[in-house]
């Protein structure tokens, strides 16, 4: 047992399971776990760890959203298609709250979001998301101003 899951499991022990604390010390292990190849035990960790930001802050807060980032890569590592998706939807309702709906610090997400459907064979899904990012890619129309 390394030190960050000796301290994680001292802070399992003391705090309660919903405790806001445990949040970051459970992303940093998860960490450990998605580079140590093993996406189960980081999809878990992720889980709790979201589940947490989600009732201290609201689903809709950017803790919420990255923390659903992260987890949708995990799921997709893990294999576990249909989790990635709901990750990858709650990521961008939070980015789109925080951002705007239109802002271009979405494309990244929506990007990968969109890459992961069609290899995934989730064609219809993934073209849905590509609208989003094409409409936020495509320049506003600019007002015309009355001539005089």
């Amino acid at each position: 047992m390394g030190p960050g899951m000796t301290r994680l499991a001292i802070l399992q022990a003391r705090l309660p399971a919903d405790d806001l604390r445990l949040a970051a010390p459970l992303d940093e292990f998860a960490e450990v776990m998605a580079a140590r190849g093993d996406y189960e035990s980081a999809v878990t960790l992720g889980l709790h760890s979201a589940r947490i930001y989600d009732t201290a802050h609201g689903p809709r807060a950017p803790k919420v959203g990255l923390a659903a980032e992260r987890l949708a890569r995990y799921s997709v590592k893990a294999g576990e298609i249909a989790k990635a998706i709901g990750c990858y939807d709650q990521a961008v309702a939070a980015k789109e709250k925080n951002l705007g709906p239109k802002d271009p610090g979405l494309l990244p997400l929506l990007d990968e979001y969109a890459a992961m459907l069609r290899g995934a064979k989730l064609a219809k899904e993934a073209e849905r998301i590509e609208a989003k990012a094409k409409a936020i890619r495509s320049p506003s129309p600019q007002p015309q101003k009355p001539k005089k």
